[in-house]
């Protein structure tokens, strides 16, 4: 007989000792609003990672998105993609007016444990904007405070 251990975004942040990531509630079972759903480009399924259930676009956040994803393929996995935002483990990432930058005092940046800490770049994959690295990693979560918070608070990058 095998069992499942379901984990909360709350709790795998308390057990890695890392911010959770902001996320909408989701209402499991309910599928989106035909009319938000109708607004999102999902794009064509002409990347390298279609058909593996994960999304591999860095558009959305979620518990569907990859835990590593790469701008180039942005529009590239609309299958996965779509069918993760249909069934509530994936949304479309805030906007900057969304998340303006006096909200980013709320935010714990973490540390400047990571291997691209201090580049001018945040690698915090909890974010998004123009001066992000293109490519996002799990592992560089709440780990490149002092880029994070000085592009925050200027208004370059915000929360996904």
């Amino acid at each position: 007989m095998r069992s499942a251990i379901i984990i909360s975004g709350l709790t795998l942040s308390l057990i890695l000792g890392m911010p959770a990531v902001a996320e909408t509630p989701k209402a499991f079972g309910l599928p989106p609003s035909v009319d938000l759903l109708s607004t999102v480009d999902f794009g064509d399924d002409s990347g390298p990672f279609t058909g593996d259930w994960e999304c591999d676009d860095s558009r959305f956040i979620g518990w569907g998105v990859a835990t590593s994803t790469d701008a180039e393929n942005n529009g590239k996995d609309a299958s996965d993609c779509r069918h993760l935002f249909e069934i509530g483990q994936l949304r479309v990432n805030r906007t900057q007016a969304e998340f303006p930058a006096a909200l980013c005092a709320e935010v714990n940046f973490g540390t400047n444990e990571g291997s691209y800490a201090n580049d001018n770049e945040c690698d915090d994959p909890r974010f998004t904007g123009g001066a992000m690295h293109s490519i996002l990693n799990f592992e560089d979560l709440g780990r490149d405070a002092s880029d994070c918070k000085a592009l925050c608070e200027s208004g370059a990058i915000w929360l996904r």
